[in-house]
């Protein structure tokens, strides 16, 4: 595995695993607390992301030798296209599902529109780092340690 490719793989461990606690912590909040800042929720999406970002000072760059060519470079624009595409969509659906939970005159807190670019994010580094694993080849052949 090259150095892209354990930064991709970081970031979607580190994502998948801070979703699915921030989705538990979610199902056992108490009602009243679901929408209070700072809950659970929030923190563990945070600390989600600050480790995302530091993902590339985790993941330093080696010495010697190339680190980045143009095969890397294409993988990472194509990645970061699939990512994008996945933020909109992922957006578009958290406001269709709110929409279709709330109903037409229904309302709900503002607290929760803080919800709706999260996951936007959230999916862009899941599309993202998953379509670069792929675009690899998962460590196939012909790729260096």
């Amino acid at each position: 595995m090259n150095r892209w490719q354990k930064i991709a793989l970081f970031e979607l461990i580190v994502i998948v695993i801070g979703s699915v606690i921030s989705v538990i912590a979610a199902a056992t909040l108490p009602p009243e607390e679901r929408l209070m800042p700072p809950n659970r929720v929030t923190v563990v999406i945070v600390i989600s992301f600050i480790l995302v970002g530091m993902s590339k000072t985790i993941f330093r760059k080696a010495d010697s030798g190339v680190d980045f060519d143009e095969r890397d470079g294409q993988i990472q624009r194509r990645a970061k296209l699939f990512g994008w595409i996945g933020c909109g969509l992922g957006m578009v659906a958290t406001i269709m599902v709110s929409y279709i939970v709330v109903g037409p005159m229904g309302s709900f807190p503002p607290l929760a529109l803080t919800i709706i670019p999260l996951v936007g994010a959230a999916i862009y580094i899941i599309v993202g780092s998953a379509t670069a694993l792929i675009l690899y080849g998962l460590g196939g052949e012909g790729v260096k340690s």
